[in-house]
């Protein structure tokens, strides 16, 4: 059975890594990753309908600019103090879900949307195209 996830969930997904065994010798395996959902492939950011584009959700704040915390973390069910990495969009595959965690209030997903948007000035590459489109 597929699952579907919604915008505003955080999901487990599988992130496939490329391994460094040495000089010219490389394997891939996959990583277990929480990731906040922003676009249900609904065509907003993602064309198509079995792919999802999301938020890296991490415990690392390290000193990246475009980083916001999830005050409720604990509410939320998450095991330590996280954060969403705004700047890092990622396509998943529907087949890369492995499981639901939690869902993230409206109002706070819509502050992590916007900065993801504004960030990436989407309304304006939205205006282009469609002055293009005419």
């Amino acid at each position: 059975m597929l699952k579907k996830a919604k915008m505003g969930e955080i999901w487990l997904v599988a992130m496939p890594i490329l391994l460094v065994k040495g000089k010219n010798n490389y394997d891939t395996a996959f990583q277990i990753r929480p990731f906040l959902i922003v676009d249900e492939g609904k065509g907003m950011l993602v064309i198509e309908n079995s792919d999802y584009l999301a938020l890296k959700v991490t415990t690392k704040r390290n000193n990246v600019s475009n980083i916001q915390e999830i005050e409720n973390w604990q509410e939320l069910g998450l095991k330590q103090k996280s954060y969403i990495r705004i700047e890092i969009p990622q396509r998943i595959e529907e087949n890369q879900l492995i499981g639901k965690i939690t869902k993230v209030p409206k109002e706070q997903f819509y502050k992590y949307y916007k900065s993801m948007l504004e960030l990436f000035n989407i309304s304006l590459a939205n205006k282009m195209l469609e002055k293009e489109a005419i």
